[in-house]
């Protein structure tokens, strides 16, 4: 079975500056890394100008309201999707509740495989 992956991009105004990880840079990134993986991309989530500290970002809220789209959220980095540990746990917890993985392509945090599922775990 072809996993279908949700992109998910962000970047504050200073974090663009500073990393030089911008919104295309990341999205095209991360679409390499999911044609590498045999994946199907199913949606692509951005969220520019907005802190990884909370929740309140728009397509971040869409993006898991449309667990049934995708399978799998890909991502450059974990900051890039949370910059709060428990706001992070608390995802995790959803997306393993709907049966939902999530990659960072940068980094050892894969929950497509046991080994990532573990560190995942200890997290």
């Amino acid at each position: 079975m072809t996993l279908r992956a949700a992109i998910y991009a962000r970047v504050s105004t200073d974090e663009q500056a500073v990393e030089g990880y911008s919104l295309e840079a990341q999205k095209d990134l991360l679409e390499s890394y999911c044609i590498a993986e045999g994946w199907d991309i199913s949606a692509v989530y951005e969220d520019d100008g907005y802190s990884g500290r909370n929740t309140k970002r728009p397509a971040y809220r869409k993006m898991m309201s449309e667990m049934d789209l995708w399978d799998v959220i890909v991502v450059i980095k974990m900051d890039r999707i949370h910059r709060n540990s428990r706001n992070f746990m608390n995802m995790m917890e959803v997306l393993e509740s709907n049966k939902k993985m999530f990659v960072s392509s940068s980094e050892a945090l894969d929950t497509t495989n046991a080994l990532g599922r573990f560190v995942v775990d200890m997290i």
